[in-house]
C-alpha cells in the first residue's frame, strides 16, 4: 500500500490520492537558518589529544584512585532520588564502610585519609 502525504492544506492524503502540488505552496513551517557561518566557534582546539592540564589531572586521579586500592579503600557515588550526592567509604569488595558527606569525599579524593584520619 502507498499513499501520498502533503503539507497541511496542500492536497489529499490517502490511498490512491494523487494531486499536483500547487506552484505557490509554502511550507507550513519556516525552515530554520543556520547561525554556524554568523559566528565563529569558540572551540579553537582541534587537536585529537586533551591538553596537557587534562592529561595531568588525569594522572593524579589515577594515582590517588591507586594510592586508596592500595589501602583497601574505593569511594562509591551515586544520587538519591532528591539529587544528593552521597559518597560511600567501602572495601575493595563493596562493604561500606562509612557514608560521608561531599565535601569530605571530595577531601578524600585529594588526599584526606578515607577512614577519618588526618590528611596524608
Amino acid at each position: 500500500m502507498s499513499f501520498a502525504l502533503h503539507p497541511p492544506g496542500a492536497g489529499p492524503v490517502g490511498p490512491g490520492a494523487t494531486s499536483a502540488p500547487a506552484a505557490t505552496t509554502r511550507p507550513a513551517v519556516e525552515p530554520q537558518r543556520s547561525f554556524a557561518a554568523a559566528a565563529p566557534s569558540p572551540i579553537q582546539n582541534t587537536s585529537s589529544s586533551p591538553a596537557a592540564t587534562v592529561q595531568a589531572d588525569v594522572a593524579k586521579a589515577a594515582r590517588r584512585y591507586e594510592e586508596l586500592r592500595q589501602m583497601g579503600r574505593e569511594l562509591h557515588f551515586r544520587v538519591e532520588d532528591g539529587g544528593q550526592v552521597v559518597i560511600d567509604v567501602c572495601t575493595l569488595d563493596g562493604r561500606v564502610v562509612r557514608t560521608v558527606p561531599p565535601s569530605e569525599g571530595m577531601a578524600i579524593v585529594t588526599g584526606a585519609a578515607p577512614d577519618g584520619g588526618s590528611r596524608r
